[in-house]
């Protein structure tokens, strides 16, 4: 018997018992039904052929069936039935996790939700037309006071896997566009529909807002092959239009002090990336919170989303998507005035932008460890702002002839890439290759964070993992900007900063890890800009298994871009060799390049930043805290140790914050301690940081560990357990320990090992550490530090 025929056999036994009075008989049959359909539905065989589509098919339109019989009977629609309302809640339930783990689901369940939707909308104006309801005898408003109406509620949940639809929506073709132009009609008719309160309103708003702004995004995309002047204009306007009637609804709400439902509807606006709603709703929500705590956190989201606001209301101006000139314009006096004046705007915008993250958020607000994660997420944003603002500045300087003077009234002369030499080259490529090392190690930092955040949902993994990506394509296009033949032979430019290998291919590999969606001859020609990089050992980085585990709407549109980026390069990298050959300066070619930087820029910054739901999960995160005694006993903070002694030390970590939903403590926990000790100089004193500096430094730190670190656990290293290494040209010499603790059931572990700093001159010095685990099914996860590594000092004995 074949499976969809063995799926109507099962779906007439459920049928059957859901006729039970016994709510918890009718729950349980849900319960199998949902086990089976999902353990089917993930099978290999099904997402690549017809069954799984048609097994899909017959579980959505069997449970949207179920839902519509229990809302259809005769009942007060102004009025909850909780038992009622708990079995539609389980079953959409059921298809809201097959929207989440089948991919090949989304067009499906969005056609069947669009004539659901258009089935209770007649059926609601047929009960309130027949019973000719006086609306003002009814509390109508968001929920009523004696419990939530069913319908209304059914109407949240449903938006919920809308969202969540749009979201995973690989790809748009036609009867795709057709489906969601019936279902955009739909929502307008939820929207106009009185008997639905504010709240309601608001969520399908900001669902019209998010369908806007992912068209505007495709189109942004598609104009990369085929240039259409304003093609995105009509969304654009369709994005500021709703902008406008959200904030109609939410005043609605806010006057009927509904600041619950108003919080929540700004935390859904700024995971859609509404920041318009969101700032609004923040702001006014200032004055009523209650507590401390509570007021600077939501004075943080104000002047967050605020900022946010501001960049996304001048990328959708005529200002913001006119920042690109056009090839023929580049060097051409008096011509790009006006494309000038519009990219000073740009920046000043996103340098406002990373100003009020910096010094009116992280510096005014001390989060603490509740607050780790969110810390770590604004600090991200500034750091990117500040970079995408650097290469702007750098492209700036080569693009642009002024007339004159310069933004600051000062005179100015850009440079021409016409008549180049190594003296003007070089600096350009130098500062490219500079601020592209900074946006790699960016995107490394968002791998960091997704391994340091244990439970995150599905939604969170695919916003920070597409930020990652978004990060990457910047990084690789800086990088290879300037299509200079053999640039990757230049012992100047061969290897940057401290990566361990040329940072063209790194830039690379870094990509290729992440793209998922790119067509063949894409990553044909990443891996022939691999294999012309010199002493390229063709080994990839260790990565995280848990990384990058999902796709979305987003990350498909930076493939666009991807594909767009990577095929200029290469086609320049090719052009440019000929040029050189021939013996032409090639200088219409490296003009080429920065633009392309700038339009790859001005892409990505047009896909809407949202915040991920993981940013409103407020509470501490998964960590560890190590305590280190001496042989003795003694507390390792503030021990002094004489010249050429080793350290003898005993450890105990503590697990912390274990996530709901984990069994238990990992049973192993790998840990790093490292130590470095400056070779220039006769003693060492350590250097205080504070704020900003010392978040960032924390996060230096932290990343350069768990390198470390993840090669130690997923690999053999040089050398396993005590090992002192220095590098050759190095002005310090850094001393590496790598233990590991046995938990118990309260998350305890111990171990002792011998740390070498016998070669340590006479100064202070820090032990700094980080700890990881891989769980059962072989994801490797960083923990945070729970507390600082302690300081311990080298001293000279004193003799009598």
């Amino acid at each position: 018997m074949e499976i969809p025929e063995l799926f109507i056999n099962l779906s007439a036994v459920v049928k059957n018992i859901l006729q039970s009075s016994t709510p918890s008989a009718r729950l349980l049959a849900v319960s199998v039904l949902a086990d089976i359909s999902g353990k089917i539905l993930g099978r290999v065989d099904m997402a690549s052929g017809g069954t799984g589509r048609t097994l899909a098919l017959q579980v959505i339109s069997f449970v949207l069936d179920q839902i519509l019989s229990l809302v259809t009977p005769n009942v007060d629609i102004y009025q909850a039935d909780s038992a009622v309302e708990l079995e539609v809640k389980r079953l959409l339930d059921i298809l809201f996790n097959l929207v989440e783990n089948h991919l090949y689901v989304q067009c499906l369940m969005l056609n069947n939700i669009c004539l659901v939707i258009d089935r209770l909308m007649k059926m609601l104006n047929n009960v309130m037309d027949t019973e000719k309801t006086d609306s003002s005898n009814h509390e109508i408003a968001e929920f009523g006071r004696h419990g939530k109406p069913l319908l209304s509620n059914l109407m949240l949940y449903v938006s919920k896997i809308m969202v969540s639809c749009l979201l995973n929506l690989e790809e748009v073709d036609a009867e795709t566009s057709q489906i969601l132009d019936a279902l955009k009609l739909q929502v307008e008719n939820v929207c106009k529909c009185n008997y639905f309160g504010s709240y309601t309103g608001i969520r399908y708003f900001l669902f019209l807002h998010l369908l806007s702004t992912f068209s505007c995004m495709r189109h942004t995309a598609e104009e990369l092959k085929f240039p259409r002047r304003n093609a995105s204009l009509s969304f654009v306007n369709s994005i500021l239009q709703l902008d406008k009637f959200t904030l109609d609804y939410t005043k609605k709400m806010l006057e009927g002090n509904s600041y619950w439902y108003s919080y929540k509807a700004g935390k859904t606006a700024a995971c859609q990336g509404a920041w318009s709603t969101a700032a609004f709703i923040f702001k006014q929500l200032i004055t009523v919170v209650q507590s401390n705590s509570c007021s600077s956190w939501v004075k943080s989201l104000a002047k967050f989303s605020n900022s946010e606001e501001q960049i996304q209301l001048f990328l959708l101006s005529d200002e913001g998507m006119s920042i690109v000139p056009s090839e023929s314009n580049i060097g051409e006096r008096g011509c790009t005035s006006a494309f000038r004046t519009n990219y000073c705007n740009y920046v000043k915008n996103l340098r406002r932008a990373s100003d009020t993250l910096q010094d009116e958020i992280l510096a005014a607000f001390d989060m603490g460890h509740t607050f780790s994660f969110q810390r770590w997420f604004l600090t991200f944003r500034a750091k990117v702002l500040n970079t995408v603002v650097d290469m702007l500045k750098l492209l700036d300087t080569i693009l642009f002839i002024q007339d004159g003077t310069g933004s600051g009234g000062q005179p100015e002369e850009g440079i021409l890439l016409r008549h180049t030499s190594s003296q003007t080259l070089d600096p350009l490529i130098f500062s490219s290759m500079e601020v592209s090392c900074r946006m790699m190690k960016l995107a490394r930092e968002m791998d960091l964070l997704l391994a340091s955040s244990m439970g995150m949902d599905r939604q969170s993994v695919m916003s920070v993992s597409a930020l990652a990506l978004s990060c990457s394509l910047m990084a690789f296009t800086a990088g290879f900007a300037f299509p200079v033949p053999n640039l990757h032979s230049s012992e100047s430019f061969r290897k940057f900063g401290n990566s361990d290998g040329p940072l063209h291919a790194l830039l690379v590999e870094d990509l290729v890890g992440r793209v998922r969606h790119i067509d063949c001859e894409t990553r044909k020609y990443l891996l022939l800009l691999l294999k012309s990089i010199p002493n390229y050992k063709g080994c990839f980085s260790p990565r995280f298994r848990n990384e990058g585990s999902y796709a979305s709407h987003e990350a498909i549109v930076l493939h666009k871009i991807c594909t767009y980026s990577v095929g200029e390069i290469f086609s320049l990298q090719n052009e440019a060799t000929r040029l050189y050959q021939d013996g032409d300066a090639g200088s219409q070619i490296l003009n080429r390049g920065p633009l392309l930087l700038l339009n790859v820029i001005s892409k990505v910054m047009l896909i809407p930043f949202r915040t991920p739901h993981h940013f409103f999960r407020v509470r501490p995160s998964l960590s560890s805290e190590l305590f280190l005694t001496n042989e003795d006993g003694q507390t390792v903070h503030g021990l002094s140790i004489s010249p050429g002694s080793h350290l003898s030390l005993n450890l105990c970590l503590q697990f912390k914050n274990m996530p709901a939903g984990m069994p238990g403590p990992p049973k192993k926990v790998y840990c790093i301690l490292d130590c470095t000790v400056q070779h220039s100089q006769t003693s060492t004193v350590i250097r205080q940081c504070k704020g900003q500096e010392a978040q960032s430094t924390k996060i230096d730190d932290m990343m350069e560990l768990n390198e470390k670190l993840l090669r130690y656990v997923v690999g053999p290293t040089e050398a396993h357990g005590l090992h002192c290494r220095a590098r050759p040209n190095d002005s310090c010499s850094v001393v590496n320990e790598y233990v590991s603790f046995e938990l118990n059931d309260r998350g305890q572990g111990f171990t002792s090992c011998l740390f070498d700093v016998s070669s340590f001159p006479i100064g202070s010095y820090r032990i700094k550490w980080h700890s990881g685990f891989v769980d059962s099914g072989g994801s490797y996860w960083s923990l945070l530090n729970a507390n600082d590594g302690p300081l311990f000092t080298v001293r000279e004995v004193e003799t009598v």
